[in-house]
C-alpha cells in the first residue's frame, strides 16, 4: 500500500517541473523580420537562406537614382511587363530586383498563388523583356528569351516597409 504512494508522491512533483520546464522555455512569438535582421551578426543567413547584411542599402549610403527609377517603374506596370497573366484575376505585384548593372536586372513577382521572374533590359528609357522564368525544384527555370547573366554576381533589392523604399540588401 505504501510503495503506490511513494510512486505517486515522486511522478507528481517531477510531472509539474517538467511542465514548469516546457511552459517557461517555450517562445511566446516569434520575431518580426526586422528584429531578426538587428538580432543577426553581419553575413548571418536568415531561415530562408539569405545572407543578411545588417545595413540598409548594403551600407551604400544614397541609392542609385537610376535603378530606383527602374524599380518604380516596373513595379507600378509588371502587369503589362509580364507575358504571362494572373492567376485568377489577381494582380502582380514585384517582389525582388536583382540587378546586373544599372540596364539589365531580374524582377521576381508573385500574385499571391504563384512566385515568376522575368530579366528586362533596358533602352532608352524602354523595358524589354528578355528573358521569362518560373520556378523550378532547385532554381528557376528560363521558359522563354535568354539568360546571358546566369552566373553573374547580382545586387539584390527588396522593399522595406519602414523605409518605404526599395533597399539594397548585399
Amino acid at each position: 500500500m505504501k510503495s503506490p504512494r511513494i510512486i505517486l508522491l515522486i511522478l507528481v512533483p517531477l510531472a509539474l517541473l517538467g511542465a514548469i520546464f516546457f511552459v517557461s522555455t517555450r517562445p511566446t512569438e516569434a520575431p518580426s523580420e526586422e528584429e531578426t535582421q538587428q538580432l543577426l551578426p553581419e553575413g548571418t543567413s536568415n531561415e530562408r537562406g539569405e545572407v543578411i547584411q545588417g545595413e540598409p542599402n548594403g551600407g551604400e549610403g544614397e541609392s542609385n537614382p537610376k535603378r530606383v527609377e527602374s524599380m518604380e517603374y516596373v513595379s507600378e506596370n509588371i502587369s503589362n511587363i509580364s507575358p504571362r497573366d494572373p492567376i485568377l484575376g489577381g494582380s502582380w505585384q514585384a517582389t525582388r530586383f536583382w540587378f546586373v548593372d544599372d540596364e539589365n536586372f531580374y524582377v521576381e513577382y508573385e500574385d499571391g498563388r504563384i512566385l515568376r521572374k522575368v530579366l528586362i533590359s533596358e533602352v532608352d528609357d524602354s523595358y524589354t523583356v528578355t528573358g521569362y522564368f518560373e520556378p523550378g525544384e532547385n532554381d528557376w527555370n528560363l521558359v522563354e528569351g535568354k539568360d546571358p547573366y546566369f552566373g553573374t554576381q547580382l545586387d539584390l533589392y527588396e522593399f522595406s516597409g519602414k523605409a518605404n523604399a526599395w533597399v539594397k540588401r548585399n
